[in-house]
């Protein structure tokens, strides 16, 4: 796999991506591990959209801010942007955190976490989901209790977490993992 800008190789963490459609065109999301998570709009045409005067077709959505890696991003369309999550390895914790991009990718908000703030646990992106009201709904799981919980939270049309703390779906059972009780 190799960048077309800049013809080298890409790290291998480059291979974890994923898209979405705003109904026209369509946004691929990456990660560059330590380089941070970067963006490109293809165009319906299948042409890719270029930004700045050095025509580059990719953008950066979300530079690391941690000693390791932005890595595993997912992306889905709102209704008038595209909501971006990603897991940021923190030393040992994996935190979540997630930005807007504009539709035609033009402009990035800023960062925002994701899940309770006063915890330091690790936390693993499940999915992302476009839903009704031009929200969308995140499903993780939050290592912060004991138990761990598998929580949900919507991300509203301006960017703001309509859950700060999540809402609690089930607990993670340590013997069988991955499958929970009803909290």
């Amino acid at each position: 796999l190799t960048d077309p800008q800049a013809d080298h190789p890409l790290p291998f963490t480059s291979l974890r991506s994923q898209a979405a459609s705003d109904g026209t065109d369509f946004l691929a999301v990456w990660s560059e591990g330590s380089g941070g998570i970067f963006g490109a709009i293809m165009k319906s045409d299948g042409t890719l959209k270029t930004f700045g005067a050095e025509e580059s077709t990719r953008f950066l959505i979300a530079q690391s801010t941690a000693k390791l890696s932005n890595e595993l991003p997912l992306v889905a369309f709102n209704g008038q942007q595209y909501v971006v999550v990603w897991h940021d390895k923190l030393d040992v914790n994996t935190r979540l955190y997630y930005a807007l991009v504009a539709a035609d990718g033009s402009g990035v908000s800023g960062t925002k976490a994701l899940g309770p703030s006063s915890a330091l646990a690790d936390r693993f992106l499940y999915s992302l989901s476009p839903g009704p009201d031009n929200q969308v709904l995140v499903l993780y799981s939050d290592f912060a209790e004991v138990p761990a919980q598998v929580r949900a939270q919507r991300i509203d049309l301006d960017g703001s977490n309509a859950d700060p703390n999540g809402i609690k779906l089930f607990n993670i059972d340590s013997v069988d993992f991955g499958f929970g009780q009803p909290v």
